[in-house]
């Protein structure tokens, strides 16, 4: 009692600010958090959502983890009847059809982007594998169409790999080279350059027109993104 009577009588006190340490993730910056633990944010918590997916199925962590990892390994048995760039006619012209009802973009027959997929430390040439961003990740390419279907995947790369390197240097670029698909374009950002079958945006727009193709590239393109945020 005498001490709640000292504090209501000294207000001017200043009090201490005491943490909640039993999870740092809710203090500490994203920098802080890859540099004290070698992961970022997201993979921290990911594991912690398999913990809670146990919890509220009655296994453990360890049986979700493996759960995962076996559907995983049955999916990519079906990769290549399920992904799969569009190479007749009327399946090309379909593709389009759903790009130019966007905003009004024609020919266009897939969108380009790459993204980063955090991975555990690897025990060979880690420092290949350390992204932009500063956590271990593969950097991987994928093409889809306008309702976010994946039409092609390279999933090899290391984090550090440019991905116009790895656009060069796949299959699907090399088709288009080679004119095996021909008839349209792929759209994707200024770092994959400009090609006869690839368009970006213009870096330096001047004219009413060349706004115009800019909002509508980025409109159109975004696809690939809102697919890998999916």
């Amino acid at each position: 009692m005498a001490i709640l009577v000292l504090l209501n009588r000294d207000q001017d006190v200043p009090r201490r600010l005491f943490r909640d340490r039993s999870n740092p993730l809710d203090y500490l910056s994203d920098d802080a958090v890859i540099s004290d633990y070698r992961l970022d944010r997201r993979t921290i918590y990911y594991g912690g959502y398999m913990s809670v997916i146990g919890e509220a199925h009655g296994v453990s962590k360890m049986t979700v983890s493996r759960t995962i990892k076996t559907f995983t390994g049955l999916i990519t048995l079906h990769l290549d009847k399920y992904i799969t760039f569009p190479m007749d006619i009327p399946e090309q012209l379909k593709v389009k059809r759903d790009f130019y009802n966007i905003r009004g973009f024609p020919s266009v027959l897939g969108a380009v982007d790459g993204t980063l997929i955090p991975i555990e430390t690897p025990s060979i040439d880690e420092y290949h594998y350390v992204c932009r961003k500063g956590f271990h990740a593969l950097n991987i390419q994928g093409v889809c169409d306008a309702k976010l279907k994946f039409l092609n995947i390279v999933a090899k790369w290391p984090g550090t790999t440019h991905d116009l390197f790895i656009w060069t240097n796949c299959g699907l670029s090399a088709a288009f080279e080679d004119k095996e698909i021909t008839g349209g374009w792929l759209l994707g950002d200024s770092g994959y350059g400009l090609r006869p079958w690839l368009l970006t945006s213009k870096l330096n727009p001047r004219t009413p027109a060349d706004r115009k193709y800019n909002v509508c590239h980025k409109s159109t393109r975004c696809v690939i993104e809102r697919a890998f945020g999916l």
